[in-house]
């Protein structure tokens, strides 16, 4: 249930808010869980995910052929494979974020307290700013903290928070795509999964070239994968991730512009 968050000025009630937010956030498991996918996604690919020497070691053992010949073959499978696993990752991770908060509106929505609105210090502009400044934030922490756990695609510190900052811009697109569409919990879930998968959809993109792979350029998600797979093969992100910014804020400007037709 979320907390009452009242205060005597603007700044002390966007405080008292983002506390509230994080308590619960804490409280409630399956939020928390979404919270640190993203982590949990890095440590499943640290664990599970076998690398260039133990690929070899079970080609050598297994099939007794000679590992010089094929370890270009395995390198060239792992780039492959590494891509597309952190595509996926970066995709999902602001995504999950943004879903948390969505849920969590959602059901402060039935629970009736976004009545509140009416007596808060601040507009309500300011108001859904400051809700949306803790899941940008976060998303953007959690991935560009958790991508090195995964121990794939290294790329240098900066490439890393920079793409996990643009990616983050997601996860309010999300948080009010779900209260703008969402009556309930169970279709707000229902849509978490829908934003998911919409997230992850432009891996495709690494299977197909221009210009099929332009269906994808309404999501945010397929210009981050594109900075993210150039980064991998030249060092460079390009203009891909200011475009994907820009396509995020135009679909968290549309969601927020629906959300704000529909608030009681």
């Amino acid at each position: 249930m979320a907390q009452s968050v009242g205060a005597t000025s603007p700044a002390a009630f966007i405080s008292a808010l983002v506390a509230a937010d994080m308590r619960n956030v804490a409280r409630n498991r399956l939020l928390a869980l979404f919270a640190f996918a993203p982590l949990l996604i890095a440590l499943i690919y640290r664990f599970l995910v076998p690398d260039e020497s133990v690929l070899a070691e079970l080609a050598g053992a297994r099939f007794s052929i000679d590992l010089e010949a094929i370890r270009p073959l395995i390198v060239n499978a792992l780039t492959n494979l590494h891509a597309l696993l952190m595509a996926i990752f970066v995709g999902v991770s602001a995504s999950m974020i943004g879903a948390v908060y969505g849920l969590l509106l959602v059901e402060e929505r039935e629970e009736r307290l976004t009545a509140n609105l009416r007596v808060t210090p601040v507009s309500f502009a300011v108001y859904m700013t400051a809700r949306m400044a803790l899941p940008t934030v976060a998303a953007m922490i959690i991935t560009a903290l958790a991508y090195p756990v995964a121990g794939m695609a290294p790329l240098p510190v900066i490439q890393v928070f920079a793409i996990a900052a643009a990616g983050a811009t997601l996860a309010p697109a999300i948080t009010l795509g779900v209260v703008a569409f969402a009556p309930g919990r169970v279709s707000a879930l229902a849509l978490v999964r829908l934003f998911s998968l919409c997230a992850v959809l432009p891996v495709i993109a690494w299977f197909i070239s221009p210009p099929m792979e332009w269906i994808f350029a309404p999501i945010g998600a397929y210009w981050q994968m594109r900075a993210l797979w150039s980064a991998m093969a030249s060092g460079g992100v390009g203009p891909d991730l200011a475009i994907a910014i820009v396509v995020n804020l135009a679909w968290t400007g549309l969601f927020y512009w629906r959300f704000a037709r529909r608030r009681e």
